[in-house]
């Protein structure tokens, strides 16, 4: 079929088109796949010029043009030099998408890395509302804050994942000079006027459920985060990566943030970076079982614990990781440069018999026997102990 062709729906004598047939329905299915570009994103413009019943039908379809990912080769005009820049004309082809979009859910990805993000960050405050998933990735993280300047403490009750990564994390931060100043990122963090710090954590949870009462995941990688008014709640997946001693939370503050999730909270990773000559992150056993004792955590399926130096006696995590936590619904879990606590291994038939009381088994044997759903293990020493013990 021609480009920009217009054909009648039906014409004297031979009846409707094939096409006329076909419900609306799956007409837009058929946009769906038409609008995938190289970069496997949506684009409705690419089923623009097919024809002009499909040329309607796409522009009053707002489901497909729900998802916008901006990449370095969009081109923008240049920021006007008589103050502050209108986002429509610097962004036409977006403002057009969000248009068209009406009041559906719009989710956002973004590798654009152009100083216009502050023109951006306005266009897109107007539509927060409607905003579902935000996924911005960027070279460095002043750009990022200053994408999410103007979503700061705006209500976005659609909101369900919030990821923000910086590709040259905060680990780097010497490089500018000196007394540069770094800007925290105010989106997913405490919404109110307060004079106590840190905020209370019922308070902090009250400000999230407010802002984003649908939100269940959080990525945030080396951008800077005013970690003591962090408030999302109700998390099913937290990752926390990148971040160096001068800018990583204290223990109080991380047990405040986990306090708020410790019911729905599935999945947790925390990656601190480590610098040199610096000692970076909550490595010593004593810290993770502290945070083992804090919380129940009953839905966990994902555990991973990683040891900054392979510990000689860690069975204060293994004790605590029986005592506090449902290994039993465990699905995947890793223990990496934590050494397995080592004991006799007494004779197998009396311990398949029923022969050997629980209490009398090895430390290591106990655990491994609650582990009932684990499908995924990954250790990083002592496997040799730890595959005799599974032979029990």
């Amino acid at each position: 079929m021609a480009p920009n062709s217009a054909i009648p729906s039906t014409t004297p004598g031979n009846g409707p088109y094939p096409m006329d047939l076909l419900p609306h329905v799956l007409l837009s299915e058929i946009f769906a796949l038409g609008t995938l570009d190289t970069y496997v994103t949506y684009f409705p413009f690419l089923v623009a010029t097919i024809c002009h019943r499909w040329h309607s039908l796409s522009i009053n379809d707002a489901s497909l043009w729900t998802s916008l990912t901006f990449t370095p080769m969009v081109e923008v005009p240049p920021l006007s030099s008589n103050g502050p820049s209108d986002p429509h004309t610097i962004f036409p082809r977006v403002s057009l998408i969000l248009e068209r979009s009406k009041d559906r859910d719009i989710d956002l990805a973004d590798s654009f890395t152009d100083v216009h993000f502050a023109v951006l960050s306005s266009l897109l405050a107007e539509h927060a509302h409607r905003i579902r998933s935000f996924d911005a990735e960027a070279h460095n993280w002043p750009e990022l804050t200053c994408l999410c300047k103007d979503l700061a403490f705006v209500e976005m009750p659609r909101l369900e994942k919030w990821i923000v990564v910086s590709n040259v994390n905060l680990v780097y931060e010497d490089e500018y000079d000196e007394g540069y100043t770094v800007d925290d990122i105010s989106v997913l963090t405490y919404a109110f006027d307060s004079e106590s710090e840190p905020v209370p954590t019922h308070e902090l949870k009250r400000s999230s459920t407010r802002l984003y009462p649908a939100l269940t995941e959080v990525t945030i990688s080396g951008v800077p985060v005013a970690w003591s008014h962090f408030s999302a709640s109700n998390l099913g997946k937290l990752v926390l990566k990148e971040y160096p001693l001068d800018y990583r939370m204290t223990m109080q503050t991380l047990n405040g943030i986990l306090s708020n999730g410790k019911d729905t909270l599935e999945s947790l990773t925390l990656k601190w970076a480590v610098a040199s000559e610096v000692d970076i992150g909550y490595m010593h056993p004593q810290d993770a079982c502290q945070v083992l004792q804090t919380f129940a955590f009953p839905a966990l399926h994902k555990l991973k614990l990683r040891g900054l130096v392979e510990e000689t006696d860690s069975s204060m995590i293994f004790i605590d990781m029986m005592k506090y936590l449902q290994l039993e619904q465990l699905e995947k879990l890793d223990v990496l440069k934590i050494g397995f606590p080592l004991g006799d291994f007494p004779d197998r038939d009396l311990v398949k018999n029923g022969r050997i009381a629980e209490e009398s088994l090895p430390l290591l044997l106990k655990f491994i026997r609650r582990l009932l759903r684990v499908h995924d293990l990954g250790i990083s020493s002592g496997s040799d102990a730890l595959l005799k013990y599974m032979n029990y």
